[in-house]
């Protein structure tokens, strides 16, 4: 009983009115901790969690420069008070002098500050996340626009009805099959752009048409202008022996 009057006497004398209100938990610390208090700067190292941003001062001079944010949900450990009325609390090995109202030290309050942080930590995360898809969609959208109006060609358009087309690069005609095997070649060769079908059903490898031709005169990976946009040689056919300048378009038509 001596010990905690005396605590609570000498933190009375050093700390002011809306941090002498918790005194008595201050005591009840001291006590479960088995600690013996000697003055004011007597190290009580009763474990705090900020309830607001706080601007922290590095001395207990009231009129001192406010030099270090400490931001709310921050845990450490009141040491003592001081003589100007603000708490000594040490974070990650530092010491501040801040107000007492700006932390707690009621274990319950710490409790409920510990699920709010945890709920905004997640909330945080979501709203990266969809943050990030909503960006991806965005860039892919714009890539497939893009890739889209990639050419400049002015002329006549290969389309399902017109069957044949002379383009930019001479004939070009278009097909229908499985692509497995052709992304698979494309893939061997170190193409890992992704296979997609575009919105007017040209099959796209990355942001490239991909095309059939002659591989002895445009090799896989060359890139060559179609009317639908910049191809890319992927796969060969029949159809380049007996006309080797000709293109193949895949097409979902």
């Amino acid at each position: 009983m001596m010990k905690k009057a005396l605590f609570t006497g000498l933190l009375c004398a050093a700390m002011v009115t809306p941090f002498a209100s918790r005194i008595h938990e201050v005591e009840a610390a001291s006590d479960n901790l088995n600690l013996k208090a000697v003055d004011i700067h007597s190290n009580v190292d009763i474990p705090v969690m900020f309830k607001e941003d706080t601007l922290a001062k590095r001395d207990d001079q009231l009129h001192s420069t406010l030099d270090q944010k400490i931001k709310k949900y921050t845990e450490g450990t009141m040491i003592s008070g001081s003589h100007t009325g603000l708490a000594e609390v040490k974070v990650k090995g530092e010491v501040y002098y801040v107000s007492p109202a700006s932390f707690t030290y009621d274990q319950s309050e710490i409790t409920a500050l510990k699920k709010q942080k945890k709920a905004a930590e997640e909330k945080a995360k979501e709203e990266a996340r969809k943050k990030a898809a909503k960006e991806k969609e965005e860039k892919e959208a714009a890539k497939k626009a893009e890739t889209k109006s990639s050419s400049n060609w002015n002329g006549s358009v290969l389309s399902a009805s017109a069957g044949v087309n002379y383009g930019p690069s001479g004939k070009e005609t278009y097909y229908n099959l499985p692509m497995d095997g052709v992304v698979s070649i494309m893939r061997g060769i170190g193409n890992n752009e992704p296979y997609w079908v575009r919105d007017d059903g040209v099959k796209m490898l990355g942001n490239y048409v991909m095309i059939a031709a002659h591989l002895g005169i445009l090799p896989r990976g060359s890139l060559v202008p179609t009317s639908l946009g910049m191809g890319i040689v992927c796969d060969t056919g029949g159809f380049a022996s007996g006309n080797p300048t000709q293109i193949d378009i895949a097409t979902a038509w």
